[in-house]
Formats: C-alpha cells, sequence, structure tokens
C-alpha cells in the first residue's frame, strides 16, 4: 500500500542519515578508521563490529544444533541446543548469562 511504501521510504531516509554507509563493510571500514575496532582489543560496545560478531556467534550456534539434530535420528532437541551453545556461545558469556541460556535450553521442546 501507499501508506507503507511511504513509511518504508522515510525509514530509508532516515537509516542513510543517521549511517550513510550502504554496505556492511563501509560501515566496519568506518569504525576502524575511527578506532572503535582495533586489532587485538576487544571491539567497544554498540559497535557495528561487535554486533556482527555476536551475529556470527549466534549463527554459528545455530547451525551447530541444526547440524546435530540433522545428523541424530531421534535427538533431543534440548541436548542439542546445549551441545551446540556449549561449542559456540558459552566460552564468550559470563556465569550468568550461562544459567539463564541454560535454564531457557532445557525448556525446548523434548523433540526437534
Amino acid at each position: 500500500t501507499r501508506r507503507s511504501s511511504d513509511l518504508a521510504d522515510k525509514l530509508a531516509a532516515a537509516a542513510r542519515r543517521l549511517s550513510p554507509e550502504r554496505t556492511l563493510r563501509a560501515l566496519v571500514a568506518r569504525e576502524v578508521r575511527e578506532g572503535a575496532c582495533v586489532r587485538g582489543e576487544a571491539a567497544k560496545e554498540g559497535s557495528a563490529a561487535l554486533a556482527l560478531l555476536w551475529l556470527c556467534r549466534r549463527l554459528r550456534m545455530l547451525h551447530d544444533a541444526l547440524a546435530r539434530v540433522g545428523a541424530e535420528g531421534g535427538a533431543v532437541l534440548a541436548e542439542c541446543l546445549h551441545a551446540a551453545y556449549d561449542a559456540t556461545l558459552r566460552p564468550h558469556q559470563d556465569p550468568f548469562t550461562r544459567r539463564v541460556v541454560a535454564a531457557a535450553i532445557w525448556a525446548a521442546p523434548s523433540r526437534a
């Protein structure tokens, strides 16, 4: 509809004003130039580089979990999720987050 396309156009224009970069690569390159990302140091909180890092980690967990479910006939979903979490995200999270994630995973349905 016309209203939704107008809204989409306005949102796109606002996004361009906030970030003139047209690609993720350009956005991260700007952060590197500005010192938000320095090799060997943690990326600054709120940076696109840090968000991209966590996105990649989460996608690895999802991929690992789905691979385990597919490889193990009759696999228990919670066990596949837990093993995938341990192999991918767990090393990068604090103990409180680990406990919250573990509780959420064990609440998952028993079958994939």
